[in-house]
């Protein structure tokens, strides 16, 4: 139900959006695809394609993990980036 939250930046670029954190109860750190700027989501989904997502009580729509945000955000896997191109 993600109780502990945080603003989540990744790096010192002025142009990164700001993106709120969030917990589950065992404590994995998740993002909600609807906290995430509307002009990124559809990139960012496709990105997600074949991806696992976590699922949590409490929360009404879509979540991923922390680090598949920040891998994307990052350009940290040129493997799936490839795969969006096609």
């Amino acid at each position: 139900m993600g109780g502990s939250r945080r603003t989540l930046r990744q790096a010192p670029c002025q142009d990164e959006p700001i993106v709120q954190l969030h917990h589950t109860p065992a404590g994995t750190p998740y993002v909600r695809i609807r906290d995430i700027p509307e002009a990124l989501q559809d990139d960012f989904m496709r990105y997600l394609r074949g991806a696992t997502m976590p699922v949590v009580d409490g929360e009404a729509g879509p979540v991923v993990f922390k680090t598949d945000w920040l891998d994307w955000l990052h350009h940290r896997r040129p493997d799936r980036e490839a795969a969006q191109r096609r």
